[in-house]
């Protein structure tokens, strides 16, 4: 009987790890279609607002739009019509835009604690040993010791055990995802600034990851150190999490600076399309207001 119970325990323990994972493929992949969509959604937009500023321009590029005013109704017509569009675009990009650049600027002081943190971990209780020599483009304070690496790669424990015993304290933690929290939970007396190292190198520069991807890379960077590799394998997986994010903030700034770009290209083309534009004229634009 007591075999019997345990056996309907594990099945059940089994079944319900299953289903957290199934939760966190579906979220990965219902993220990355969101992305896809937004992203093709953004260029499309910034082709059709280019598109609207190249029609608003050419009545005058052929003959000027201040002549044609009096002697062609239909170029008058058709500027309107196109810097109508344009206001439209604008105001979509601009209220758009400005709640991304919002969400995106209410990063950066994040960041910024974070790398304070990080910093703050330096010099703290560690195994010795050699240097992993982690790349300075990690931005860590100093070198993780091969000592530290051990103690932590050297656990038993499983991600999924991690996952069950340690704090739920966000929406992902608690569909099973690892959170750090949870991983630090697990090594109390270990290097702190190792224990970071190793949990960003499990993600993607993220707070949390998928139990079963970090216990694909765990297990990698054991067998590798263990193999005597000297922490090489860890030390690549760290710089490449770490590019990853350094990728995805450039792409942020990539993507606020076509919403910035858009934003002024409907401007002008919306409200003062005759503009000569250049920096000694911006007083002048009122005189082209339309």
């Amino acid at each position: 009987l007591l075999l019997t119970n345990k056996k309907h325990t594990n099945i059940i323990c089994h079944c319900t790890y299953q289903h957290h994972l199934a939760d966190s493929t579906l979220v990965r992949i219902s993220m990355r279609r969101f992305i896809y969509l937004a992203s093709a959604a953004i260029y499309a937009s910034a082709a059709c607002a280019f598109r609207a500023g190249s029609e608003a321009r050419a009545p005058r590029a052929r003959r000027g739009a201040r002549a044609l005013t009096a002697v062609d109704p239909s170029a008058v017509a058709e500027v309107s019509a196109a810097s109508e569009s344009a206001r439209q675009l604008f105001g979509l990009w601009f209220f758009g835009g400005s709640g991304g650049g919002g969400i995106a600027l209410a990063q950066f002081p994040k960041m910024y604690a974070r790398t304070q943190e990080i910093s703050a971990l330096a010099g703290g209780p560690s195994a010795g040993g050699e240097k992993v020599g982690v790349s300075p483009l990690c931005g860590l304070p100093e070198d993780i010791r091969v000592g530290d690496l051990q103690q932590i790669l050297g656990n038993k424990m499983s991600i999924e055990t991690m996952v069950r015993k340690g704090p739920k304290n966000s929406y992902l933690a608690e569909r099973g995802y690892l959170s750090f929290d949870a991983f630090a939970a697990a090594y109390p007396k270990t290097n702190p600034l190792a224990v970071r190292a190793v949990f960003i190198s499990l993600t993607k520069s993220s707070d949390t990851v998928e139990p079963d991807l970090a216990q694909e890379k765990f297990d990698a960077y054991a067998a590798a150190l263990a193999g005597g590799d000297g922490g090489k394998a860890f030390a690549a997986g760290l710089l490449e999490s770490k590019l990853v994010g350094y990728g995805a903030i450039g792409f942020l700034l990539f993507l606020l600076g076509i919403a910035g770009t858009v934003c002024g290209q409907s401007a002008y083309t919306g409200w003062f399309p005759e503009w000569p534009g250049g920096v000694e004229n911006l007083l002048s634009i009122p005189q082209y207001w339309i």
